[in-house]
């Protein structure tokens, strides 16, 4: 067994749990160890080793499976950053994840021996290595169908059957592609997968993938639609970042957070549905989305982030079915423009007050314009006259219900398809066919 060398000092820091109370937390920082090979480690909380580096003067590293009877299971984040004399590394089959920029700039690394149990890689393992520039191929794969890197020029690519796991950077900044095919075997999309990939239009997701890491399609300025499968449990943070084009999304079935930044600033965005399973709007969610008319919150939603939606100059109403629904509390979380739809005395309706801002409450008869609880020619005439107002550049008249109202297929605008619309409610309640 291999002699340790303590490295680090154990830290200790006590923290009080609550003001006037003598309970004290004790939080641990992990020891940094090192083995009588140079090799430096820590032990996890799971019991488990992540390897954090080496001595720099090492040209030559086996990572060993186990120390001291605990088994080896991490290359921990930067561990060999900038390790300019490392130029071969064999990493034992206990390994089971390497961390981000794990072997970033080791200018000298033309060996590497990577198992085939690695489930999982952070971002830009092996940038900047010469064993990286000699790998020979479109698609670099390691580890258990882990795709690190595309080195091809196509327009068009079909990323190969069997890859499981797309790695953070993969396809970064690649200027060539355009559509991308996704294999069935595909259930991770890691952070920054395809960033910067300015070009491209349209990829197909496989049913089955489980994870979209953060920032994936990153200024992909081009990509204009998108279908997020209903076996997609976890979007992470600003996916879709500044896709300007981006008109069509589908989020799916099952999915509880908006998170942060999702659609920042996707200016093409006209509508989204949110599925009912959403809970949590989080902060920048939509904020510059310039297109976006109308979002309808269902009663699931409990919390709605700071700046949600700001800068929306386009959104017309906003409704929420959840009447207490917590909102940041800052001017900025809906533009000044929008009508809050809501039932009364709850939450929502406080914010407007506080905020000075246009408020309907609910429940709404679509259709019914002139307030007369039932929907008549009288109210598509009054639809067509707001809608010719508009059409002239003059203001329609209508009280901010009525706006709501008219907006008979909850588009944000007022058109002559919601006139059709209430003719049609009509001609069938006279005929008796009801709706």
């Amino acid at each position: 067994m291999k002699n340790i060398v303590q490295v680090g000092m154990i830290v200790l820091l006590l923290v009080c749990c609550c003001l006037y109370s003598k309970n004290m937390v004790p939080v641990y920082a992990e020891e940094t160890l090192q083995t009588e090979d140079g090799i430096y480690y820590e032990v996890t909380e799971q019991n488990t080793i992540r390897i954090t580096g080496a001595k720099a003067s090492l040209s030559e590293i086996q990572i060993p499976a186990q120390i001291d009877g605990i088994a080896v299971t991490q290359i921990g984040d930067y561990a060999f950053l900038d390790h300019t004399r490392l130029q071969a590394i064999v990493l034992p089959d206990s390994v089971r994840e390497i961390g981000n920029y794990a072997f970033l700039n080791c200018s000298r690394l033309e060996s590497i021996q990577i198992p085939v149990t690695l489930q999982n890689v952070g971002w830009g393992i092996l940038s900047d290595t010469p064993w990286l520039t000699a790998q020979e191929g479109e698609y670099v794969v390691i580890g258990n169908q882990i795709l690190i890197a595309y080195k091809g020029t196509s327009e068009n690519i079909s990323v190969p059957k069997g890859v499981r796991t797309i790695a953070g950077f993969a396809f970064e900044k690649n200027m060539m592609i355009q559509s991308v095919q996704l294999p069935e075997s595909l259930i991770a999309l890691n952070a920054y997968a395809f960033a910067g990939c300015r070009n491209l239009q349209s990829i197909q997701l496989p049913f089955g993938l489980q994870f979209i890491g953060s920032n994936a399609f990153f200024e992909c300025k081009q990509l204009q639609q998108i279908i997020i499968p209903d076996s997609v449990t976890e979007v992470g943070e600003r996916v879709f970042y500044q896709c300007a084009a981006l008109q069509t999304v589908r989020l799916p079935n099952g999915l509880k957070e908006v998170s942060a930044g999702l659609f920042y600033r996707c200016a093409a965005l006209k509508k989204i549905q949110l599925p009912d399973s959403v809970e949590q709007v989080a902060a920048m969610a939509f904020q510059g989305c310039t297109s976006l008319r109308i979002v309808i919150l269902s009663e699931h939603i409990y919390s709605i982030g700071q700046d949600a939606f700001a800068d929306c100059d386009s959104l017309q109403q906003i409704v929420l079915k959840n009447a207490n629904c917590m909102l940041f509390q800052t001017e900025t979380t809906f533009p000044k423009q929008a009508i809050i739809v809501s039932e009364n005395s709850g939450s929502v309706e406080a914010y407007a007050d506080s905020y000075q801002r246009a408020f309907v409450t609910l429940p709404i008869l679509y259709g019914d314009i002139n307030e007369d609880e039932s929907i008549m020619v009288e109210d598509a005439v009054l639809i067509l006259t707001a809608y010719a107002r508009g059409c002239a550049g003059l203001q329609n008249q209508l009280s901010d219900r009525q706006k709501i109202a008219a907006d008979y297929n909850q588009d944000g605008s007022i058109q002559v398809e919601d006139a059709v619309a209430v003719l049609n409610i009509y001609a069938r309640h006279s005929a008796g066919l009801g709706t």
